[in-house]
C-alpha cells in the first residue's frame, strides 16, 4: 500500500521510533510528492530509515525551481543560482558528498548579455545605469505606491505605471525589454517568483529580502 502523507509528520514520527515502520512493524511504503531540494531530501531521509519511497514528480525532471540549461554553448541556471554564506551553508556537506562542483563568485562581476544585438555582452557601465535608473527613480516611486493605494495589485503592474509616468526620467527602464531585465535582476532572483505573481503591498516586507 502507498501512503502519501505529509513527510515532516512523518519524518518526525520515523525518528521517534528509530526506524520507518507501521504499527505491525512492517517498512512503510512512502511517496513523496515532488523531486525538488526538500523532497529529494525528505526521500534520501526516508530512505536512510528504511521506507520504500516511491517520489511523485509532474516534470521530466529533477530539481524542482533549480535548472541549468545550455545557452549558446554556456550553461545558464535559469532558477537557483547562488549558495550564500558557503562556511556554515546547510547544504555544503551534500555538495561535498555529492561530488559537486561549485565555484565561487561575486556579485558585482555579474555578465549580462544581449540575445538579440550583434554585439551581444552589455558594459558594466550601462548595468550599473540600469541599476541606478531603478534605484535613484523607478524603485522609491514604487514604495510610494505601498503607502497611498487603497487596493493592492501585481508588482509587476505598479512598475510599468510609474516608469509610463516617469516617462524620459525612467531611462533605458521605458524599454520593455531592459524593464523585465531589472525586475528580474533586482527583484525576481530574490523573491524566486516572477514581478506578475508577487504583492505590490508585500514583495519586500520580508527581512530576509
Amino acid at each position: 500500500m502507498l501512503h502519501v502523507v505529509a513527510v515532516a509528520a512523518l519524518l518526525r514520527g520515523a525518528v521517534a521510533c528509530g526506524s520507518c515502520c507501521d504499527d505491525a512493524g512492517e517498512p512503510m511504503s512512502v511517496g513523496v510528492v515532488g523531486a525538488g531540494f526538500a523532497g529529494l531530501g525528505a526521500a534520501t531521509r526516508l530512505a536512510e530509515l528504511g521506507c520504500s519511497v516511491t517520489v511523485l514528480e509532474a516534470r521530466a525532471r529533477a530539481g524542482g525551481r533549480a535548472e541549468t540549461k545550455s545557452v549558446g554553448g554556456y550553461d545558464v541556471d535559469i532558477g537557483a543560482q547562488w549558495l550564500h554564506g558557503m562556511r556554515r551553508h546547510p547544504l555544503l556537506p551534500f555538495i561535498e558528498a555529492y561530488g559537486m562542483t561549485w565555484t565561487p563568485t561575486d556579485y558585482g562581476d555579474a555578465v549580462a548579455y544581449n540575445a538579440t544585438s550583434p554585439t551581444p555582452r552589455v558594459p558594466s557601465s550601462v548595468l550599473d545605469a540600469w541599476g541606478e535608473s531603478w534605484e535613484d527613480e523607478v524603485y522609491p516611486q514604487v514604495a510610494k505606491m505601498q503607502d497611498d493605494t487603497n487596493e493592492d495589485e501585481p508588482l509587476a503592474t505598479a512598475v510599468a505605471s510609474v516608469v509610463s509616468r516617469l516617462g524620459a526620467a525612467a531611462g533605458a527602464l521605458a524599454r520593455r525589454a531592459v524593464l523585465r531585465f531589472v525586475l528580474a535582476n533586482n527583484v525576481e532572483l530574490t523573491s524566486a517568483a516572477d514581478a506578475d505573481d508577487l504583492s505590490l503591498w508585500w514583495w519586500d516586507s520580508s527581512p530576509y529580502l
